[in-house]
């Protein structure tokens, strides 16, 4: 989005509450968008998502949870714990970059075996998603949920948009690192727009259920999710290596 900053506009109208139309979005739409976000986990000899039993204490109803990850270092710190929690399973696992549609397709299909999904982000951005929300919640200790990013007007009712082939999209990030240097680029290009302008967090299963309501399908394409560009390279290599 670096290259498109000059043409931020001034606003566009999509709230980040949206009421019930009338028709909504087919869900397959909406997780077919969410394939150009990559998420990391590491297969079986099945080429099947590795399952593990749910923490002790943990909240769920579900016997085996599949792990997803958005971020290199989160997978790789799973790596660590599976080699000693496991460490003949973590030997006949594949590190593999799937595409975040299908993972949610994935506990979408294996609900009803008790399987359920865990997508994890990046713990900086877990971090910066908390300090955004104890600005309104100060006892609050775990940001609810797997936060995007977007930058707002002051009131959090607008998101910014930019101009994109031609098109206005309006982007959602689910790197922190990423909407804090587009914020800062914009203060660079349009500094009055940016007295105006703040960073503004929401749980994705928010946006994802903004997407689901939306009325159309041109619409919902000027919501932009995008992934960072680390982990965008991260997907390349690995699923290079895995081909070799």
């Amino acid at each position: 989005m670096r290259n498109q900053i000059a043409l931020f506009l001034l606003g566009t109208t999509l709230g980040l509450a949206l009421s019930q139309p009338a028709h909504a979005l087919d869900e397959n739409v909406v997780l077919q968008k969410m394939d150009r976000i990559p998420v990391f986990t590491f297969l079986n000899e099945k080429s099947s998502p590795v399952l593990v039993a749910p923490p002790k204490g943990a909240k769920t109803s579900a016997t085996q949870i599949a792990y997803f990850f958005l971020s290199k270092q989160e997978l790789a710190d799973f790596q660590n714990v599976l080699q000693k929690s496991n460490p003949t399973l973590a030997k006949s696992v594949k590190a593999k970059a799937l595409p975040l549609g299908k993972a949610l397709e994935f506990g979408k299909e294996n609900k009803k075996n008790k399987l359920a999904i865990e997508i994890l982000p990046a713990q900086s951005s877990l971090r910066y998603a908390l300090k955004l929300a104890q600005e309104k919640e100060k006892s609050l200790k775990i940001y609810p949920g797997i936060p995007v990013f977007a930058l707002t007007d002051k009131s959090e009712k607008n998101v910014l948009g930019v101009k994109q082939n031609g098109q206005t999209v309006q982007p959602f990030f689910f790197d922190s690192q990423d909407a804090e240097r587009t914020f800062a680029a914009l203060k660079q290009k349009n500094p009055e727009l940016a007295k105006n302008t703040k960073i503004s967090v929401i749980p994705f299963q928010k946006l994802f259920d903004v997407l689901r309501q939306t009325k159309d399908a041109k619409e919902a394409d000027r919501i932009t999710i995008v992934a960072s560009s680390e982990s965008l390279q991260y997907a390349r290599t690995l699923n290079s290596t895995a081909k070799k």
